[in-house]
């Protein structure tokens, strides 16, 4: 564990225990940090020592909201602060002494209180008049908190006579309502949390305008900004993302979720329109795979983000096809249209690494390589040759052609480390190795004689 990380720890630790949390930065600022809880507020005691003043604090209390202050002399600071529901809040403080020194701290505050979520039945909360009505029921769910719970339920301000766990209402005009339910606990503190869920009640009856649903509206309008840079193919009405929704591209819902995000992602890929970024997903394809083609296409010079995805949507190539194509492009220095030839004829990814690491390795174009692979030069062969011929300053391809003649690498090592100006490797790989050194043996054993009788 990191320094930095065991001393976050302890600040958690210390206040799990109760005690006060001291911070210490290397210039020899020391800060201690009290925090207690009292049902939905909490008080922050921040002792800034002597020596250092004046104090510049910020702290942040983990729910957006944040206490400044600056020109504070040493001392006691205390900051007491309401927390808007119940739930655990990370807050962070940073104290800015004289001569540049600081201190940091962090810690965890809970509040203790209940939390509420809204459902309905139907789900998603989307009615349609049939019969002069359309009926709903609602659900909350609560955690945390003291039992039993208190429940208030109102619709668009108008409190509702239920008390319970669940309403229910029934509608008789469109239009866009907002549920609420309010859940207050039985503790000493009788804290409350409270949720609220849209419902949109469509009548056939009026006009579709009056009971479109905002999300809809805000998808609508989004889509129609970018269309005036080309990343929308049309502009949209809310009722044109409401029929999507309600599923007149695929015959099943399509998640307002699932239309934003597609917005949202022609923010980073804006040379896609927002239509094929929705439909890439709506076919089962991840997005995930979209950004990662968006990356691809940031390291490759001569293919973008839409050549890319034109070769996945007409079926040239997969996106994982891609992915080892683009690798060997970064890795290898490979052509990526060349990889990617190489990968539709049968190439895996282990080949074609190796493949491209050789022509890599020996300088050669791949082109020229492929000739040796033609005349049935393994790459292992062809490594191994283009090892010994550096190990013994020959020429690659008079090894390649040793070899291809059935010798072995043992042979071909001796036969050019027995060669000089009188006789070739070549030439001694012709009279076969063993054969040579018989003949050299009985030449000195020649010469040896000649030697002592002369």
């Amino acid at each position: 564990m990191t320094g930095k990380k065991i001393f976050q720890a302890g600040i958690v630790l210390m206040l799990l225990l109760g005690a006060p949390v001291a911070t210490f930065a290397q210039d020899g600022l020391h800060v201690a940090v009290t925090t207690s809880v009292s049902c939905d507020s909490a008080n922050f005691a921040i002792d800034l020592p002597e020596g250092f003043a004046p104090y510049t604090v910020r702290l942040e209390f983990g729910d957006t909201e944040v206490f400044e202050g600056t020109d504070l002399p040493a001392g006691l600071l205390e900051v007491p602060h309401f927390y808007p529901s119940a739930g655990e809040y990370a807050w962070t403080l940073i104290v800015a002494g004289s001569g540049n020194v600081l201190g940091e701290a962090e810690g965890i505050v809970s509040i203790d209180g209940p939390i509420v979520t809204l459902g309905s039945t139907p789900s998603p909360p989307l009615l349609t008049i049939d019969g002069g009505e359309a009926s709903i029921e609602f659900n909350a769910t609560v955690v945390g908190g003291v039992e039993p719970y208190f429940y208030s339920w109102s619709l668009d301000g108008v409190d509702l006579p239920d008390t319970g766990l669940s309403a229910t209402y029934t509608f008789t005009a469109g239009g866009n309502y907002e549920a609420a339910v309010s859940v207050t606990d039985s503790g000493t503190c009788g804290l409350s949390s409270t949720a609220t869920l849209t419902v949109v009640v469509v009548d056939p009856e009026s006009a579709p305008q009056d009971a479109c649903h905002p999300t809809a509206q805000k998808i609508a309008e989004a889509v129609s900004i970018i269309f005036l840079d080309a990343r929308a193919e049309q502009t949209y009405t809310c009722e044109d993302i409401f029929n999507i929704f309600e599923g007149s591209l695929t015959g099943n819902h399509t998640g307002f979720g699932r239309l934003w995000h597609a917005y949202q992602l022609t923010q980073t890929i804006p040379d896609l329109t927002w239509e094929e970024i929705r439909d890439w997903g709506l076919d089962g394809s991840g997005w995930g795979a979209l950004t990662q083609l968006n990356r691809f296409a940031d390291t490759l010079d001569e293919f973008g983000i839409r050549e890319l995805f034109d070769l996945v949507v007409n079926g040239d190539n997969t996106v994982g096809e891609i992915r080892t194509a683009a690798r060997a492009a970064v890795r290898y220095e490979a052509d990526f249209e060349d990889a990617l030839t190489r990968i539709s004829e049968g190439a895996n990814p282990g080949e074609l690494g190796q493949f491209y690491k050789l022509a890599q390795d020996l300088e050669m174009d791949p082109a020229a390589l492929d000739e040796y692979l033609m005349d049935g030069v393994s790459l292992s062969e062809l490594r191994h040759s283009a090892k010994l011929a550096e190990r013994t300053g020959s020429d690659l391809d008079a090894i390649v052609d040793a070899k291809s003649s059935d010798h072995s690498w043992g042979d071909i090592g001796q036969a050019y480390k027995l060669a000089d100006d009188g006789i070739s490797a070549a030439e001694i790989l012709d009279m076969g190795v063993q054969e040579f050194r018989a003949e050299q043996r009985d030449e000195e054993k020649l010469a040896r004689e000649e030697a002592r009788t002369a």
